[in-house]
């Protein structure tokens, strides 16, 4: 479970996913793979091209119905703000008091 939350899963729930789908958590290329979704369309968010940037799977993967979400957010810039944002939230004091409620650590 510490290396799943180190990857930026922070939800049991989100760890199952990945482990009912075979899906090993040691060895996710990106952090964010499966969590990020499109505004548009709800299709998830993938890695492409040599820049390296999250784009809407459906419009990556085109077809007959897919998204015209052509929003390219650059991987590294993305996952570094929102980590560093999921880290400082885990450090404010309200959520080390919820949390440590929640598992009997007295405040």
């Amino acid at each position: 479970m510490k290396k799943a939350l180190a990857r930026g899963l922070t939800d049991k729930r989100d760890v199952g996913a990945f482990v009912r789908r075979g899906i090993s958590l040691t060895k996710l290329k990106y952090p964010l793979s499966g969590l990020l979704k499109c505004h548009a369309c709800g299709a998830s968010l993938v890695v492409t091209g040599v820049d390296q940037r999250y784009v809407c799977a459906s419009f990556t993967n085109g077809g007959e119905s897919a998204c015209d979400n052509r929003t390219r957010l650059k991987r590294l810039a993305l996952e570094d703000r929102l980590l560093k944002g999921l880290a400082a939230e885990l450090e404010s004091p309200e959520y080390e008091r919820l949390f440590g409620k929640r598992v009997g650590i007295p405040s």
